[in-house]
């Protein structure tokens, strides 16, 4: 779940240009404020949300009213999913994660060897145990022990998720030509299914597959 919310500027930017407002919220006051001159991104959690004189309200009010919400998996991201507002999630780990909604879109976290630094491939992931969709201190401790390490989502990577969920919102998304494929390798491989056993709605997003086919290897 941790991530830097520095790898979201290149987001925010990004989104600025298209006319859309960035606002970071969440219940936490930050060690630090957000350091950028964009106007268009605003600092609530560490400039604003103290000021406010029914935080909780706000807590609520923001994410059930964007365009869509873009985080990860911290329980804010639920009171956009409530009011259904559409979720592009990063760093989603382990690899039973996924959307909650037909509407959303997802990118997950890469793994890497300690000891050669390559990447490893999902299924052999999942065929160490990780799967589901948390992890206890026990296994993450026990990953460790096996030389894996846990890749958080670059700027690169989230600033395309968030330029897509963007583009599907507007209806101005254009089918790729391998799209159909990489989320149907993807999805046998991690074999996601939501409580009631059907499959889960969200999809994994398409540059992120296709700069990273090494792990549907």
């Amino acid at each position: 779940r941790n991530c830097s919310i520095e790898n979201f500027l290149e987001a925010a930017n990004f989104l600025s240009t298209k006319g859309i407002y960035s606002v970071r919220v969440g219940i936490h006051k930050p060690e630090k404020k957000l350091e950028t001159d964009n106007k268009m991104i605003i600092d609530y959690t560490g400039a604003l949300r103290e000021k406010v004189s029914d935080p909780d309200f706000a807590d609520v009010y923001l994410p059930a009213n964007c365009k869509f919400f873009l985080g990860c998996t911290s329980g804010i991201y639920l009171f956009a999913s409530i009011f259904d507002v559409p979720v592009a999630s990063t760093n989603f780990i382990p690899y039973g994660e996924c959307g909650r909604k037909s509407s959303d879109i997802f990118i997950v976290k890469k793994c890497i060897n300690t000891l050669t630094g390559n990447l490893i491939p999902i299924k052999k992931l999942i065929d160490t145990g990780m799967t589901g969709d948390w992890f206890t201190e026990e296994e993450i401790f026990s990953f460790e022990k096996k030389n894996i390490a846990f890749v958080e989502n670059n700027s690169e990577e989230i600033k395309d998720l968030a330029a897509e969920m963007n583009e599907r919102i507007d209806g101005s998304w254009i089918k790729k030509s391998e799209e159909d494929d990489l989320q149907y390798r993807y999805r046998k491989i991690t074999n996601i299914q939501c409580f009631d056993g059907t499959t889960f709605p969200g999809r994994i997003g398409h540059e992120f597959l296709k700069k990273n086919k090494q792990l549907l290897a």
